[in-house]
């Protein structure tokens, strides 16, 4: 991450809450958090053998991390929050020294060579960076060529799907989003090309996102998403946090076995992106 968000990640905010949920996940949002370091884990070790050179960046507390090295991997693990560094450092006090490299950096100077790595993992980073085309231009220089990108945002589609309220005044807004369809289209590419203009926010359009990347040196390779839910009725959740898990683990593994995951990815609460670094 930056500086613009590192008071956000620090032991007075938000540090210990995002090192413990992944402990002691609670509701649907810290169940999906879990998924999404899972998957990412999974991701890296089914296509990746252990000696390819890895970087968690925006590493937080180091669940990434901690999965892969556990799995055989060296990782370096940088974050622009020492907090989150002490944190990832304590996590990870058990596993053998040399598999881990902890590195304060900020994304938009990343400290690292040219072609360093073969993957970077990026979880939920990109939402808190201001500058995006220079923290994409950083990962590009330090990825090898034909190198992985893993990107993981949450969607902002997910919570108009699985609101009542939203589906309700559907129709009356689909008229008006009909009519406006065309205009924020030619904005969306617009701010894709434009280096000021592109950001990739906590709750990001994948169309956005997917075009923004691919104009700055990147291809993509594999689009999933993860996590329904919850239900709510003006923002307000209807039913208890063990029942939304059920019905997002539900949903999820019904679209998977049906091939449905090839429509639903579109609409789930975390997207994962999977980029390749051109030549």
């Amino acid at each position: 991450m930056t500086d613009s968000a590192d008071g956000l990640f620090t032991f007075r905010q938000q540090a210990a809450f995002w090192n413990d949920l992944y402990e002691r996940p609670s509701s649907l949002f810290e169940h999906v958090m879990v998924k999404r370091r899972d998957y990412a884990w999974r991701y890296i070790c089914s296509r990746f053998d252990t000696g390819a050179r890895v970087l968690d960046l925006g590493c937080g507390a180091g669940v990434l991390s901690e999965k892969l090295i556990g799995s055989g991997f060296a990782v370096t693990a940088a974050d622009a929050s020492c907090d989150m560094l002490e944190l990832a450092r304590e996590r990870m006090r058990h596993l053998p020294a040399p598999s881990l490299r902890l590195v304060n950096a900020d994304c938009l100077r990343l400290p690292f060579a040219a072609g360093e790595f073969d993957v970077v993992a990026c979880l939920g980073m990109f939402g808190y960076i201001a500058d995006v085309s220079q923290a994409l231009r950083e990962i590009h220089r330090v990825l090898r060529p034909g190198g992985t990108l893993l990107i993981s945002v949450r969607n902002a589609h997910t919570h108009r799907v699985f609101d009542l309220w939203q589906l309700a005044v559907l129709p009356a807004r689909l008229v008006r989003a009909l009519a406006r369809r065309a205009r924020a289209r030619a904005a969306a590419s617009a701010a894709a090309t434009d280096d000021h203009g592109f950001r990739i926010r906590i709750y990001e359009s994948p169309l956005r996102l997917i075009a923004g990347v691919t104009q700055r040196g990147y291809a993509l390779t594999d689009f999933d998403g993860l996590g329904y839910g919850p239900l709510a009725f003006a923002e307000r959740k209807l039913l208890p946090a063990r029942v939304s898990v059920q019905i997002s683990d539900f949903l999820e593994h019904v679209f998977r076995r049906t091939g449905l995951n090839v429509l639903s990815r579109w609409i789930a609460d975390v997207s994962f992106y999977v980029f390749q670094r051109d030549s």
